[in-house]
């Protein structure tokens, strides 16, 4: 959900430099209750003797910006979103060029490897951009993301028009994308380790899962108390309720046949942790709790 702490753990894993577990005394209280020193103790040697190799992020977010930037280098589409991203994309149309790749399923070499991960990292960037200026404030900028990865969901592009038809196979359009930045991260800068933030639609964790069999799906969970009131400091009370309701899948009340193409590619996150591999407790709120290290 927005607010556990997802982006904070992909930071750590991307980290240059290997975190290092706390003591167990440092985390009495904090840990499984069951949990003992020899365990503890066993668990510090086993991390103390991995090799730490840095993860590469891959966030959701800026990839479904990404895709919405190549729409809108290379077409006219009259459409308000596609205007703003054209002006923030105007100078950059060169760098850009890789972000077909996003789409082609060809075989790529080296050097188109390497187009595609500029034009993301730079993609990446100009995120940042359309972030302040898109919207007026945090949870207009959520809502206007989120409908813009279920049109992506339901038509394979965003702000397609009220011509467009959904269609099944566009649900994969984004997890595809994403498998092809770890295809060319893979070949261009032999990387091995990747981490993806974040997770919305339960049938894009399936996709990874049936895709790869080392993929590991974390579910990040916070006390709800203290998450919502974080985002209360940015939204009002009743953004946060629609926030809530959405990413919970309660935005679309019955499951029909006839709405098919509005659930299936909503948010669920509810669903989504009902396939985590691991879950991991983020607790917040006590200032004696060990802060994580790095070597």
């Amino acid at each position: 959900f927005t607010g556990s702490g997802c982006t904070t753990a992909m930071n750590i894993l991307a980290s240059e430099r290997k975190p290092v577990l706390p003591d167990f005394e440092a985390v009495r209280g904090f840990a499984d209750p069951d949990i003992d020193s020899r365990r503890y103790k066993r668990l510090q040697k086993t991390w103390e003797s991995l090799e730490w190799k840095k993860f590469i992020p891959i966030e959701v977010a800026p990839v479904i910006f990404s895709l919405a930037a190549y729409q809108a280098i290379n077409s006219k589409e009259d459409h308000e979103i596609l205007g703003k991203v054209r002006g923030i994309v105007k100078d950059d149309h060169d760098e850009m060029a890789g972000l077909q790749y996003l789409y082609s399923g060809t075989e790529r070499t080296e050097e188109t490897a390497k187009q595609l991960i500029g034009a993301y990292e730079k993609s990446r960037r100009l995120y940042g951009q359309f972030k302040n200026v898109s919207t007026s404030g945090l949870s207009e900028f959520i809502e206007l993301m989120q409908n813009l990865g279920d049109q992506i969901r339901k038509f394979g592009k965003v702000s397609p028009g009220n011509e467009a038809v959904p269609e099944p196979e566009h649900v994969f359009v984004l997890p595809e994308a994403i498998r092809r930045l770890i295809k060319a991260y893979r070949l261009a800068k032999q990387a091995s380790h990747f981490v993806i933030d974040a997770f919305r639609n339960p049938y894009e964790v399936e996709y990874f899962k049936r895709r790869y069999s080392e993929f590991y799906l974390v579910g990040i969970l916070r006390n709800s108390k203290d998450r919502i009131g974080s985002l209360m400091r940015s939204m009002s009370e009743d953004d946060v309720d629609k926030l809530e309701k959405r990413e919970r899948g309660k935005s679309i009340k019955d499951r029909t046949q006839g709405n098919i193409a509005q659930w299936v590619t909503s948010q669920n996150i509810e669903e989504i942790l009902q396939k985590a591999d691991v879950y991991m407790k983020n607790i917040d709120g006590n200032k004696s709790y060990p802060q994580l290290r790095f070597n």
